[in-house]
């Protein structure tokens, strides 16, 4: 997996591609809570994982319940038709801020 990061308009982006699942999402998780340094949301680009299990979207509920906790915004972005299609069954569209991509996330006032 990989991970790159930038910062604009105080926020953090991180864009992750290859698999969340469970010899990955571990790591991504660690990763992305080191790399957090701001005040401002964070907004993952998901538009280069094409697969996520539920050890994904279990890192990504930590990931949310860790921003919730500093007070700040956690926003996906760019997701597969397959990646929504378990966020969406799994019901976590309902927890979780979508996008479309980053500028939309940006520009959303949640």
């Amino acid at each position: 997996m990989k991970l790159t990061q930038d910062r604009r308009e105080g926020s953090d982006i991180v864009r992750v591609q290859g698999r969340l699942d469970a010899s990955t999402s571990p790591d991504m998780q660690d990763r992305v809570l080191a790399m957090l340094d701001g005040s401002g949301p964070l907004v993952m680009d998901l538009s280069g994982v094409h697969y996520v299990s539920s050890a994904g979207l279990r890192a990504l509920l930590i990931l949310l319940k860790e921003c919730s906790a500093q007070g700040r915004r956690f926003a996906l972005t760019g997701l597969t038709p397959d990646v929504h299609d378990v966020i969406r069954l799994t019901g976590f569209d309902k927890i979780l801020e979508i996008h479309p991509d980053v500028d939309a996330a940006l520009a959303a006032n949640v």
